[in-house]
This record gives structure tokens, sequence and C-alpha cells, in this order.
């Protein structure tokens, strides 16, 4: 039986893939970005805080709050999909590399 030639000419049967198994190490943030992070948090808190305790009607600080929280999921919730989905598009490309280094 005749051997099914491969794309790009490597050999049919390769070595079979080795799982350590270990989890993947978590992503890497670099500093300015998680400083970012946490000081756009803390902002956050802090004017929850000056707008829980002010003299407003509860009903109004609640109406702020449920607002802010939708208006910061609009912006967020994306940024942090995308990000889900580039670290899963980089892995994969990282995984393709280190195939097609197989010899």
């Amino acid at each position: 039986v005749p051997k099914k030639s491969s794309p790009k000419g490597r050999a049919a049967t390769s070595a079979p893939l080795r799982f350590s198994g270990t989890a993947p190490p978590p992503p890497y943030y670099p500093p300015m970005r998680f400083a970012l992070v946490l000081t756009l948090v803390t902002l956050i808190v802090i004017a929850h805080v000056f707008l829980w305790r002010s003299g407003m009607a509860f009903e109004l600080k609640l109406t702020f709050t449920i607002l802010n929280t939708i208006g910061w999921s609009i912006v967020l919730l994306p940024i942090l999909f995308i990000d889900k989905w580039l670290a899963s598009i980089k892995r994969r490309n990282a995984e393709t590399d280190s195939h097609d280094n197989v010899t």
C-alpha cells in the first residue's frame, strides 16, 4: 500500500504529541496593563462609594449604579472577549508552529 503524501513534504506519520500533564502557564500581563486596570477599577469603586455616601435619594443612587454597570459592561466585556479570542489564536498559532518544526 503506497503512503499518502502529506502537505509540505512531511512524512504521513509524525511523532505523537507529548503532554506534560500540567496546565499551561497563565497569560502574561505587562505591568503597565495591570496598573491601568487596577487604577481604573479603583477609581470606579471610589466613585461608587462617594455616590452611595451622597445625600441623593436611594432610587436615584440605584439608577445611577445600574446605568454605570451597564455602561462599563458595554465597554469592557467586548475588550475581555477579544482578549480571550486573541489568546486562543496565539495558542493555536504556537501549536501549529511547533507541529511544523517536527521532522
